[in-house]
């Protein structure tokens, strides 16, 4: 178990990420990160796999950033 609030440091640690709601936490969504291992946080960059978990998890945190300011 790896808690992390830097997308770039999960998403070259973990094979799946569990992306939470604010309080009351639940899961919101789970993800597999499918990124061969070893895992070189300089070239996933520039893999489109890495490129759509980064975006994708990124609109669900802005998400709940806003959804949590009202």
């Amino acid at each position: 178990l790896v808690v992390s609030v830097e997308l770039d440091e999960i998403l070259s640690l973990a094979d799946r990420i569990l992306l939470t709601t604010q309080r009351p936490a639940s899961v919101r969504q789970v993800f597999d990160v499918n990124i061969p291992r070893p895992r070189n946080i300089e070239a996933m960059v520039d893999d489109p796999r890495y490129r759509e978990l980064y975006h994708q998890m990124w609109r669900m945190l802005r998400e709940e950033f806003e959804q949590g300011k009202s």
